[in-house]
């Protein structure tokens, strides 16, 4: 493969990669090799950095990515509900529901690919790189809200969205339709915007007001209990992309973090 041809988002067969863990035996720190679940990693490295020649970028950055069952699959698409995992299509690179795993990085030499053993599986869809780049920047870039509202407001949210996912009721089909969670806050005030997927509100579960109101109040009804016991004014709209502007994007929201259910990750580690 050619180093110009690199690019975020390219999949590498990479077998192993080394972590820097504490050595049992002494206070040093040693290197343990652990095999990669599926034997490919993505490139997580920008594009412009990834060709750039190696007397100034010799490295790339690689992700692991893991094959994990449906539920966590579909929770993670576009590392919707996850900081942790991003859905790829399924049977990329010839794993059958592919997440990119980016609790794991590694840094490799460049020329690695250069050697048929490391030779490209597969690359990203292109409809999928801008997502993908941008996930990979909200993973180290979250915005940290202050303890007391997540602990009142925040953390039940997420935990809120994570059981309603799979709900067969007004409020599922709600859920499984977030694109992302953003907030804005004013002293006590505070609005909870979902951020939906394009047609949500044509969908015949959600196609009127009153739907999207059953759905919504079906939703965070406990939430607005909490809001109300810790003197917390909520709102909560509900928005398609078309809806919005961009000063409201740019200045008004902070993008909310959210997360699959612990369960279902540590079920996914055994």
């Amino acid at each position: 493969m050619d180093l110009d041809a690199l690019e975020q988002g390219i999949i590498l067969r990479i077998p192993a990669v080394a972590i820097i863990d504490p050595d049992p035996h002494s206070r040093a720190a040693s290197f343990t090799e652990l095999d990669t679940p599926t034997g490919v990693c993505i490139v997580v490295t920008q594009t412009c950095d990834a060709v750039r020649e190696l007397a100034i970028e010799p490295y790339l950055q690689v992700a692991l990515i893991r094959d994990v069952d449906q539920s966590i699959w579909a929770r993670s698409r576009a590392g919707r509900l996850s900081p942790r995992y991003f859905a790829l299509p399924q049977g990329s690179a010839e794993v059958a529901r592919p997440v990119v795993d980016v609790r794991v990085m590694a840094t490799i030499d460049k020329r690695l690919v250069l050697d048929d053993q490391f030779r490209l599986a597969d690359r990203l869809a292109a409809a999928l790189r801008a997502p993908f780049s941008e996930w990979l920047g909200r993973r180290f870039a979250r915005y940290a809200f202050e303890d007391d509202l997540e602990q009142e407001l925040l953390g039940p949210i997420r935990r809120r969205l994570a059981e309603r996912y799979d709900s067969e009721q007004a409020d599922g089909p709600l859920v499984r339709s977030i694109e992302g969670v953003f907030l804005s806050l004013m002293e006590r005030s505070v609005k909870v915007l979902l951020l939906v997927e394009p047609g949500t509100k044509t969908r015949s579960q959600l196609d009127d007001e009153d739907k999207l109101r059953r759905a919504a109040s079906q939703l965070f009804r406990p939430i607005f209990a909490r809001a109300r016991e810790h003197g917390w004014s909520l709102r909560t709209p509900i928005c398609e992309a078309s809806e919005l502007n961009g000063f409201e994007l740019l200045y008004e929201y902070q993008q909310v973090g959210l997360d699959l259910p612990r369960a279902l990750e540590d079920a996914d580690e055994d």
